[in-house]
């Protein structure tokens, strides 16, 4: 995410077509699940292999103790992973945020930014790159965000992306303009906030550097990218009585569907097949995730099963938690295997960082990784 999350609604009206029959998913070959061994509460380096191929990731110098009633020391306040690397926000208890990289590989750790008073966010990993954001509150719901892109191996290498000035940010469940850059460790896309008085811009910047205005609206929008640089979108019509789903890719768009914006939901991206929620994980839970080919043709709603929820996706799994654990559902094969041992996770296009009750009881520092 980054990164993800879960009160009822009845959705409204569906899309503009009938939405084509959910049809019945087959078992994927018997896996065997991550180890959920329990892991010892000190003594773990920044990187632990285990006999089963879970990786535990860990920052040995940030730790936190209650004392008096606050907390000392420091928080990994925010994770996200790819198959070589794992990134932490730490959140000191004098109020400073830094950010920290882990080779999954040889277990060096990096500093991508050190120490300051400004705030940071992971924004998406991928490949050789961290897109991170740094924010200044401002106050009255104001904040300054600068969005940079850091080459994990090579800090020194970083560039900002953006400056982009938050005005009048919502609280609760509000919907506000943050970045929420995706990349796919060559293009990078994200939201750059317009302000009182002009549109969002969707913006695309591709390997070659150049920059393209996806679209632009003074409403909601939501978007993904995939590794072949097509851009899902879905935005709010300017009544607020539609939300539009289409594709973009090299300044060609397919249009996908339209439903009322009271069904509308976020959208996900696996390549040449395109996923909209049904329902947006935070005012309203996601019921079902409705598959389309990238071309529009629909396919089926993917929903979970009973009492599981939907928490993200990978680049080929819509990802669910149940009360067994992570279950991992194909959108291509229309298939479900079993994933990690786990209520407590969070989905990236290559990896899952999860944690057990046990390790969130000795272990509140540390995430395990299971790379896809």
């Amino acid at each position: 995410m980054k990164h993800l999350a879960a009160l009822a609604i009845v959705l409204a009206s569906c899309v503009a077509a009938p939405a084509p029959s959910p049809s019945t998913r087959a078992p994927a070959p018997t896996a065997v699940r991550a180890s959920a061994t329990t892991l010892p509460s000190a003594g773990l380096g920044a990187l632990t292999k285990l006999a089963d191929g879970t990786l535990v990731v860990g920052v040995p110098d940030c730790a936190t103790a209650t004392q008096n009633g606050g907390i000392t020391g420091c928080e990994l306040l925010d994770a996200a992973a790819d198959r070589g690397v794992f990134v932490g926000v730490l959140r000191w208890s004098d109020g400073t945020f830094e950010a920290r990289s882990i080779d999954l590989v040889t277990g060096e750790m990096r500093t991508l930014i050190p120490k300051e008073d400004l705030g940071i966010a992971l924004e998406e990993v991928r490949d050789e790159v961290a897109i991170l954001r740094e924010t200044d509150d401002l106050g009255g719901g104001n904040v300054h965000v600068r969005l940079r892109r850091i080459p994990w191996r090579d800090p020194s290498k970083a560039e900002t992306l953006d400056e982009i000035d938050l005005i009048g940010l919502g609280g609760g469940d509000s919907w506000n303009p943050w970045p929420s850059a995706r990349t796919n460790g060559q293009d990078v896309v994200w939201l750059h906030a317009g302000g009182p008085f002009a549109k969002h811009q969707v913006i695309l910047l591709d390997a070659r550097g150049t920059r393209q205005v996806v679209t632009e609206s003074d409403k909601p929008i939501w978007f993904d990218l995939d590794d072949g640089g097509r851009v899902p979108v879905a935005v709010i019509s300017s009544d607020g009585a539609t939300q539009r789903f289409f594709v973009s890719l090299a300044g060609t768009v397919h249009e996908i569907a339209t439903r009322d914006a009271s069904a509308s939901g976020y959208v996900m991206s696996f390549g040449d097949v395109v996923g909209w929620a049904r329902g947006t994980g935070t005012v309203r839970p996601i019921d079902g995730v409705e598959l389309f080919t990238d071309t529009g043709r629909g396919l089926r709603v993917d929903r979970p099963e009973p009492g599981c929820v939907f928490v993200g996706r990978t680049a080929k799994d819509v990802v669910t938690v149940c009360p067994s654990g992570v279950r991992l559902e194909d959108v291509r094969a229309n298939t479900v295997r079993d994933g990690p041992p786990s209520r407590v996770v969070v989905a990236f296009p290559r990896a899952l960082l999860w944690r057990t009750a046990a390790d969130l009881a000795a272990n509140p520092m540390i995430w395990r990784i299971t790379l896809l």
